[in-house]
């Protein structure tokens, strides 16, 4: 029989770190609005463990993840491959990955994070109890939206912008469905997994305050209505396009739009975890692979090039009028990027990952996927419950299809967030389809 323990802990930074998720908020966080967390589930079947660990972040660069998982291993004895570390992807969180230059403060906030999660990972197997797992699932409509807009000119626009509805030829798909993983015990609902496709940037850019975002209130919903108080990890999905913005141009960006969007999460999990079924049981499986990809060619020619834009985009941005200068600023952000990356010019692997547990699996994704591939990937195996787990043991960034590149618009924008070849997604999920014995 399974067993399962779950344990969760604060993980607030102090407050005067750079936030991330926008490349225009320059200002450190001045205090907390909510306090971010680290949320963990450990399952095992004899020897073999596996640990799920849910962090409220905007992402981490592989090397972090490697260290949580090589210290959660030496702390617990479990195998360092069977540890699954995914963000929830708030943009409402220390900059982990440096879009807006993260600085030696974030990096040595990050270096506290594997003792953290060590600890966590032991707290929770010292929890472990016998428990049964169910599965339930509900749609959810009218909170995501792709905010990829197909215009009649054969281009892609962001709903960010305020665009002509006559001129909106399509757009593209969204994944409505919640799965819900519960685990329970003779009596009581210890905890489970929700897995949901939104992007954590409902509360925007100038916002200076910590906070979960829209996760953080469907969880403490979830858990404070449930009359067992079960602890609930939200891992998000394939959501790399998805948005809340419904009409073009008009982006609520506030923390009662946060609130709404939680609550209504929330208000269809609950009853849907009235209809779960059962699940049969099979031994828990693991299966990873590191996957090498290819970076596609820089938009400037050499180093010199793109010190030179900067350098002129700077020049500009001293004489520039305020509204002026933050457009500049945004284009100096995407040039320093640029350098960067082509200074860097190291491997791009992906660790990829799936586990099961019987007839449910979780795909681990180490960046933002779209939702089409998404939806591919749980269409290809309609024998199991699959969860895409997004964020998942590092970020190499938004993995677009390869027809948006010639689409355009700013996933497809060369920057440290996007920086691989076109068929890289594709890469990825033929990878996936091959652990899973697909292919």
């Amino acid at each position: 029989m399974l067993q399962a323990g779950f344990a969760n802990c604060a993980i607030t930074p102090p407050p005067g770190l750079r936030m991330g998720g926008y490349r225009r908020r320059r200002e450190p966080a001045s205090g907390v609005h909510d306090p971010l967390t680290a949320n963990c589930l450990v399952v095992g079947d004899g020897p073999q463990r596996v640990a799920f660990v849910a962090l409220d972040l905007i992402s981490l660069f592989a090397d972090t993840v490697a260290a949580i998982k090589a210290a959660a291993a030496e702390a617990t004895g479990m195998d360092a491959a069977h540890c699954l570390v995914t963000c929830t992807h708030t943009h409402a969180g220390p900059d982990t990955i440096f879009l807006s230059g993260g600085g030696e403060a974030v990096t040595a906030w990050c270096r506290e994070l594997p003792r953290t999660v060590a600890a966590l990972v032991q707290q929770a197997i010292a929890v472990q109890r016998p428990v049964q797992v169910s599965v339930s699932q509900c749609a959810i409509d009218d909170v995501a939206w792709n905010r990829r807009l197909l215009m009649r000119d054969g281009t892609v626009r962001l709903n960010l912008e305020a665009v002509n509805p006559a001129e909106i030829k399509a757009r593209g798909p969204v994944d409505p469905t919640a799965t819900i993983v519960v685990f329970e015990d003779a009596e009581t609902v210890v905890g489970m997994l929700v897995n949901f496709t939104l992007h954590p940037a409902v509360v925007g850019e100038e916002n200076l305050m910590y906070s979960r975002d829209f996760p953080g209130v469907a969880v403490d919903a979830i858990r404070n209505q449930h009359p067992d108080q079960p602890q609930v990890l939200f891992i998000n999905g394939a959501f790399g396009d998805i948005n809340h913005v419904k009409t073009p141009g008009e982006w609520i960006a506030t923390f009662a739009e946060a609130e709404r969007i939680g609550n209504r999460i929330a208000a269809a999990v609950l009853p849907a975890i009235g209809r779960r079924c059962r699940v049969a049981a099979e031994p828990l499986s693991v299966a990873r692979k590191m996957v090498a990809l290819e970076r596609r060619p820089a938009p400037f020619a050499d180093i010199e090039a793109a010190n030179r834009e900067i350098e002129r985009l700077t020049d500009a941005l001293r004489e520039a009028p305020a509204p002026e200068a933050a457009a500049l600023r945004y284009e100096l952000s995407f040039a320093e990027e640029t350098r960067d990356v082509m200074m860097a010019n190291d491997a791009c692997v992906a660790e990829i990952q799936v586990i099961r547990m019987g007839g449910i699996e979780l795909i681990g994704v180490p960046g933002e996927l779209f939702v089409e591939d998404g939806l591919d990937l749980k269409r290809a195996d309609p024998q199991r419950h699959s969860l895409i787990a997004g964020n998942a043991n590092g970020y190499i960034g938004y993995l677009p299809t390869a027809r948006s590149f010639a689409e355009g618009a700013y996933e497809t924008r060369f920057a440290r967030t996007s920086c691989l070849v076109p068929e890289a997604a594709g890469i990825v999920v033929d990878e996936i389809n091959r652990l899973r014995g697909l292919k």
